[in-house]
This record gives C-alpha cells, structure tokens and sequence, in this order.
C-alpha cells in the first residue's frame, strides 16, 4: 500500500511540475503567458528563418515536406520554398497566354483548353498586334 501511494506522490509531482510555476494572481498569469508568447515567437521566428533546431522542428525519416502535413508545417521556410518551386514549374509551363508555334507545327484538331495556353504563329501575333495598333489610332483620331 505504501509502494502505491508513493507512486501516485510521484506521478501527481510529475503532472505539477509540468504545469509550471503557480499562478495565484494576475501579474504571475501575465508574466506566465508573456513568456509562452516569447517562446511561440521564438519557434515562428525560426521557422521563418529556417533554422530547424530543437525537438519541435524534429520530422521523422518517413515523413516528408508537403503543404498538406501538419507536421511539416513547423519547417515553414522549406514548405514555402517547395511550394514556390512547384508554383514556377507551372507558370514555366502554363503560365503564358500564347503559345507560339514555328510554321512546321500543326494545330488542327486541337481544343482550347481553358487552363491551357493558346496556340498561335508568329504570323497570327503579328497580325493581332498591327490590328490593335490601327483600332487605337481610330481611336485617338476620332
């Protein structure tokens, strides 16, 4: 019976002590959460920064970094950097108006796509832009 109860003893220090220091009045509440958010400041700032110290930037070998995890959300520097790499690799892509095509390239039997760049000559853009200039100078004229 003694063995069990200095178990407990133990376990409830344990469950005290991480609870911190007590906070009996207002000025110890406030000097409690001044220093969680210096704490909270200190981990968004590393984050930002990139310097992945500490067992809360800590991944495991089969987790990886992707936007939809949340635990790979702690290294924000490197999410943001792979988000970006992938956001470029799709404006390089897709990212332009028009397409241009040499004039041994066919698109014949090719649907828009409105998520797709247009197909287009030289020829056809350099027609649309001489276009334009003449219907802004009717303009200015009339």
């Amino acid at each position: 019976m003694r063995n069990d109860l200095e178990t407990v003893l133990s376990v409830t220090k344990q469950k005290l002590n991480s609870m911190g220091m007590s906070r009996s009045n207002s000025e110890e509440c406030r000097e409690y959460l001044t220093e969680l958010a210096d704490e909270v400041h200190d981990l968004c700032k590393a984050a930002v920064k990139g310097h992945y110290e500490g067992p809360y930037f800590a991944l495991d070998d089969a987790q990886s970094l992707s936007a939809g995890l949340f635990d790979s959300c702690r290294r924000l520097r490197a999410v943001l950097q792979q988000v970006n790499k992938e956001f470029a690799e799709e404006m390089r892509g897709n990212g332009h108006t028009y397409r241009f095509l040499s004039a041994n390239d066919t698109v014949k039997g090719e649907c828009p796509d409105p998520g797709k760049p247009e197909s287009m000559t030289r020829a056809d853009a350099w027609l649309g832009y001489g276009y334009m200039l003449v219907k802004l100078i009717e303009l200015l004229i009339a």
